[in-house]
Formats: structure tokens, C-alpha cells, sequence
């Protein structure tokens, strides 16, 4: 566990699925569960428990978000973490449009950034959100990511077609950030 000023980050476990549920069917439509064609999922407590319990998600850990009271808040994984990876694909989401623009939200996308550079040496950070994430959106926006680019109407979920879009985070861009970073020394 990695205990911030604001909250804590650390892995998910069986204990943590009707939560994972709570955040992966909000009332509009998320990226965080996409299938492989890109459809978004809606998962059941059954699918979250067998997900838990997967061998692939001890390669790809899902990590949990908690505020300072220990309830949690959200979660994220970086999927495309292998050892011949140059680059990650961020899943990220919270309950609550709110959390998006807390503190606890910006400590945990910078333990993110700092797992995917430092730890796992990536390249470049991927992050995907429908247009009606403006919560997502501004959380990419506000931590150093640059819209790519977005596919009209790509995504149908809850009785609409989204746009979904696309954001990358370089490494040059990361270190450039923390050297700048006030404390740092620069």
C-alpha cells in the first residue's frame, strides 16, 4: 500500500469487488471496460470476482483508489506492462465526477506516471475516454496528456454513439515535468 496525503493506492483484491462494480456501471457510459473491439462491458459482481482471481491480472495488477477514510474511490491499471513493451495503456476511473478533481485523484495519476516511466521504463502512457467522460478528460488535461486525436461515433453504449478519444503522455514530457517540479531541485 502507498499511503499520499490525500488517500492510498494499492492492489485490488476479492474484498474490493462490489466496489469494482459500483465504478464500472455509473450512470453514462465509461471506457474503462472495453472489450477487445472496443465495445464497453458492463461487468457483474460474478465477472469482477473472476477477473480478481485471473492469472492475468497478477501480470496487469488492478490497483485501488481510497480516499483518507479507506472507502474506496477508484481504480486504475496499466495494461501492456510486459517486459517488451514500450508504452502502457492507462484504465483509470472513479466513482464519483467530484473525485476526478481531488487531490487523491492527482496523487494517484502520479504514481501512475511515476510506475509506468521509472518503474517499467515506458515510452509513452495511452489513455482512451468517450466524449462524455468530461471528468476523465480534464483529469488527462490537467496531468500532462495531449489529445491524439478521436474517431467519430466509434463507441455505442447506453443508447448513443460516442466519440472516443485518444491521449498520450511521453516520457520526455514526464521528466520534463518533474524537473520542473517545485522541491526538485531545478
Amino acid at each position: 500500500m502507498i499511503t499520499g496525503v490525500s488517500g492510498a493506492i494499492r492492489t485490488a483484491d476479492l474484498d474490493d469487488a462490489a466496489a469494482i462494480v459500483e465504478i464500472a456501471n455509473p450512470p453514462v457510459a465509461r471506457s474503462i471496460f472495453f472489450d477487445v473491439r472496443r465495445e464497453v462491458q458492463t461487468p457483474t459482481f460474478n465477472d469482477i470476482c473472476e477477473m480478481l482471481r485471473s492469472k492475468e491480472l497478477k501480470r496487469t495488477p488492478m490497483y485501488i483508489v481510497e480516499n483518507e477514510g479507506g472507502e474506496v474511490r477508484g481504480l486504475f491499471l496499466l495494461k501492456g506492462s510486459n517486459q517488451s513493451a514500450f508504452y502502457s495503456e492507462l484504465v483509470c476511473a472513479f466513482i464519483e465526477p467530484e473525485d476526478y478533481r481531488s487531490p487523491m485523484a492527482e496523487e494517484a495519476l502520479e504514481m501512475i506516471k511515476h510506475m509506468a516511466f521509472v518503474d517499467h521504463a515506458r515510452h509513452k502512457i495511452l489513455a482512451q475516454c468517450l466524449d462524455c467522460e468530461e471528468d476523465f478528460r480534464g483529469l488527462l488535461l490537467h496531468s500532462g496528456f495531449a489529445l491524439d486525436g478521436f474517431q467519430r461515433q466509434a463507441v455505442f453504449a447506453r443508447g448513443r454513439y460516442n466519440n472516443l478519444e485518444t491521449y498520450s503522455l511521453f516520457r520526455v514530457q514526464y521528466e520534463e515535468q518533474a524537473a520542473g517540479a517545485p522541491g526538485t531541485g531545478a
